[in-house]
């Protein structure tokens, strides 16, 4: 059963899930779309929590458009793994000026 994966499976399942979610960052009204759907599925269970927590690889992707807690965060889970760093000009507000 999947409560049997082991941890680094889970992980590379929530890495898997993320790195599909960060093409659709965008939606296609221009509006940003949070795209974070794997983090819910880290609340699962405490096996999956742990697994999502434990893995820094997990935290590598950073979207700067989500805040500064986020960034905060993303950053002190990332531990000492590359990361990759988002950013894109809100196009709303670069047509607003």
């Amino acid at each position: 059963t999947i409560s049997r994966l082991p941890p680094e499976i889970l992980a590379s399942v929530f890495i898997f899930q993320a790195d599909s979610e960060r093409s659709q960052l965008q939606a296609p009204d221009g509006r940003r779309r949070r795209g974070l759907r794997w983090i819910a599925a880290s609340h699962v269970c405490r096996s999956w929590r742990h697994a999502a927590l434990a893995y820094a690889s997990v935290w590598a992707y950073i979207p700067f458009s989500l805040g500064q807690e986020w960034i905060d965060e993303a950053f002190s889970r990332a531990g000492s793994v590359p990361l990759v760093l988002h950013y894109e000009e809100n196009p709303t507000a670069k047509n607003a000026a």
